[in-house]
């Protein structure tokens, strides 16, 4: 209901601002070389990792590499596909005074892989599989101070999920009439 009334001035504002991480998001992902691309991949999952496992060891630090080096040109297939669901959004905003607007949105925001193309899909599929591999290296490859680690933060985060998950929201306060 809201995108629906949008101003047109509110619509060209948001368009901007995509158009504006598009463009950022190109500098920083898209136009390094690939190999600069391949180690900062690698760099940011270390950074990522780091939290859960500590620090690295040069094994887990080899297989990241590794997993980032097979994912290639992840960045491109992301972008690009980051851009064919903007359009499609860009597209139902066109049409936000229809009636169909409130199903077209709903397709984008919960069916977003609909709009990926097959090399989008079929890389996607690759990259979840690369990733369980990376994360069952990385689990062998731990020590017992990383184990500990990692079963802490899970520890935290089991319990920090069911306490979500168990809060009940206050009923409202009744005033007298």
């Amino acid at each position: 209901a809201l995108l629906q009334t949008l101003s047109p001035e509110q619509v060209a504002r948001l368009y901007s601002a995509l158009d504006e991480d598009n463009r950022e998001a190109r500098e920083d992902f898209l136009e390094p070389p690939l190999a600069e691309q391949i180690g900062q991949r690698s760099e940011r999952m270390q950074e990522r990792l780091r939290p859960w496992f500590g620090p690295l060891n040069p094994t887990q630090r080899r297989q990241i590499a590794h997993w980032s080096n097979r994912t290639g040109e992840q960045n491109r297939l992301w972008l690009g596909n980051r851009l064919r669901w903007q359009q499609a959004l860009r597209d139902a905003l066109a049409t936000r005074h229809q009636a169909d607007f409130p199903r077209r949105l709903t397709r984008l925001l919960q069916q977003r892989e609909h709009f990926a193309d097959a090399d989008y899909r079929k890389h996607q599929a690759d990259m979840r599989q690369g990733l369980a591999e990376l994360f069952s290296n990385l689990l062998g490859s731990a020590d017992s101070q990383q184990r500990a680690q990692l079963n802490q933060r899970l520890r935290t985060l089991s319990r920090d999920l069911a306490e979500q998950l168990c809060a009940r929201p206050s009923p409202p306060a009744l005033t007298p009439s």
